[in-house]
């Protein structure tokens, strides 16, 4: 996919917009370099309110409970592992106890949590049945807790070194308490982008084909963006026109977005020029791209996970 802007005005685009007519990508690629943010903000509240409640807001109270900095993979502008691009950054390694990730779901519990996010490095030792006995660790601890975990790497790993068909493993992950997957490790979904960003992680199809596997077995999943760093609007597009494919069959629960933490990483050694800093109204911008049919909608939450 190479996209351009459709060369359609913006007012036009936004027309189709509250009338809940599908825009093309290259719609949404105009939208994010020239619509104004009020505007566009205006446009996708209008969508919202069609779609849901105006008078009603959700949200739940969860943890995150990351289990190990330790990991493999490479990705240049992650500030938290620890591993072979990162021996000289950052503190020390660790890895909780089943015992310890027992005792931080009780507490997020007493603290009035229902969901735990589950997410953390990919540890050298680790085999597909550590996440398996992890997800029953934590349902054994407090049984009601909606268990959100394991990125599309994670689940790609663990299938991967049991030698088990992905489907196959989400099943027994979901029969162990697995309830939604977060879709953290989607990061640009653009293999272009992705093979300076994190040239040993999964594809684009790769993470596409993790989603539709999980939705097909009954799993949900939220999708995630994370943007500013050596991408543009074009990319960022070309990443919702991945999400809004899957999405045409499957519900994804919410979209996020976020800007790179770089401090740390081997990425903060090459500062990024100004213009590929991202800054609140781009976040926002892209965020605010609005979704069309209500069986495709997405929740916009802030730039922290679910």
């Amino acid at each position: 996919m190479h996209l351009e802007p459709s060369g359609r005005p913006v007012a036009d685009i936004l027309g189709d917009v509250r009338q809940g007519e599908r825009i093309s990508a290259g719609d949404a690629h105009t939208l994010l370099v020239e619509a104004d943010l009020l505007e566009l903000g205006l446009a996708a509240r209008e969508v919202r309110d069609r779609l849901n409640d105006p008078t009603v807001a959700t949200y739940n109270i969860d943890r995150n409970i990351n289990y190990t900095n330790v990991c493999t993979f490479k990705c240049t502008f992650c500030g938290f592992s620890k591993g072979p691009a990162s021996l000289n950054l950052r503190g020390k390694p660790y890895l909780l106890s089943n015992a310890e990730i027992a005792d931080r779901v009780r507490e997020a519990a007493d603290l009035g949590a229902t969901e735990v996010c589950l997410q953390g490095g990919i540890h050298p030792d680790f085999d597909g049945d550590y996440y398996v006995q992890v997800t029953r660790t934590v349902k054994a601890a407090v049984p009601s807790m909606h268990v959100h975990g394991f990125t599309a790497l994670e689940v790609t790993e663990g299938a991967r070194r049991l030698g088990e068909p992905l489907q196959s493993y989400l099943i027994r992950m979901k029969e162990a308490g697995l309830a939604s997957l977060p879709g953290t490790a989607a990061e640009i979904l653009d293999d272009r982008i992705r093979r300076h960003l994190c040239p040993d992680k999964i594809t684009t199809a790769e993470w596409s084909y993790v989603m539709t596997e999980a939705h097909g077995i009954g799993l949900r999943s939220t999708a995630t963006i994370m943007f500013g760093h050596i991408d543009g609007p074009r990319h960022w597009a070309e990443h919702l026109e991945v999400i809004r494919r899957i999405q045409r069959a499957m519900l994804f629960g919410s979209f996020s977005s976020r800007s790179p933490s770089i401090e740390g990483s081997v990425m903060s050694s090459r500062r990024l020029s100004s213009d590929r800093t991202t800054d609140t109204r781009e976040i926002r911008r892209v965020s605010l791209v609005p979704p069309q049919r209500g069986h495709e909608a997405f929740s916009s939450t802030s730039a922290k996970d679910l």
